[in-house]
């Protein structure tokens, strides 16, 4: 695994975001690509021991793709300026959660777990959810480990309480939350130059996966 090679692409990308650049520099876009799909395919490899959900899916199925769609955006640079990938149950595309990983340089490569932003039908669920059964996501997000590594939900947050639940609930403050995502930065050093990077990485993301397991129980495995 040589993650400098995804790292110095993408800072060279960010100052050259052209085709023309891209189909010059494609043998370097290559490789660095094809790191990045051997770093999935060994998260999913090795998630999979710990996190049986992650069934029948390969990198490609979680890999987003480099470019970017510009038809209806004033942003009319052709390529994304970081490489991400959401290993779930069904990919990238898949509405389960799953761990996100992002290499972006000048400190904004980062982790994610959770929820983002569920629709509002699945958010009326979630919210029901944790009025009759907060105390099992409480148990999750409120451990030392779990506090120390991802902190706290950084998801939009209702300033009220949201139609339909009382300001007296007993989980009132997880229950305003629009968005249930966590996320863990690293800098580029510790990206470029740890050898444990993949370790820490796994490291992480099974202490995200109780998290996971809540919010997928309500609408995929119900126990």
């Amino acid at each position: 695994m040589n993650t400098k090679i995804i790292m110095n692409f993408l800072s060279k990308l960010s100052k050259n975001n052209s085709r023309e650049w891209m189909a010059e520099n494609k043998k370097e876009s290559d490789l660095a690509k094809n790191e990045f799909y051997n770093i999935v395919e060994e998260l999913i490899n090795r998630l999979y021991t710990v996190d049986s959900t992650l069934r029948d899916i390969s990198p490609k199925d979680c890999i987003f793709r480099l470019h970017r769609d510009i038809r209806f955006s004033p942003n009319k640079q052709p390529y994304k300026e970081f490489m991400g990938a959401y290993i779930s149950n069904g990919g990238r595309k898949s509405e389960k959660e799953g761990y996100y990983i992002h290499f972006q340089p000048n400190g904004q490569s980062f982790l994610a777990a959770g929820f983002y932003a569920p629709p509002a039908e699945k958010l009326e669920l979630i919210r029901q959810n944790i009025s009759e059964n907060g105390d099992e996501l409480l148990t999750v997000v409120n451990s030392q480990k779990f506090k120390t590594v991802w902190g706290e939900f950084c998801g939009d947050k209702l300033k009220k309480a949201p139609r339909n639940f009382s300001p007296d609930d007993k989980f009132i403050d997880l229950i305003k939350f629009k968005s249930f995502e966590v996320m863990h930065s690293y800098n580029d050093n510790f990206v470029n130059e740890s050898e444990n990077f993949l370790d820490d990485v796994i490291k992480k993301f099974k202490i995200a996966m109780p998290l996971n397991h809540y919010f997928n129980r309500i609408f995929y495995f119900p126990q």
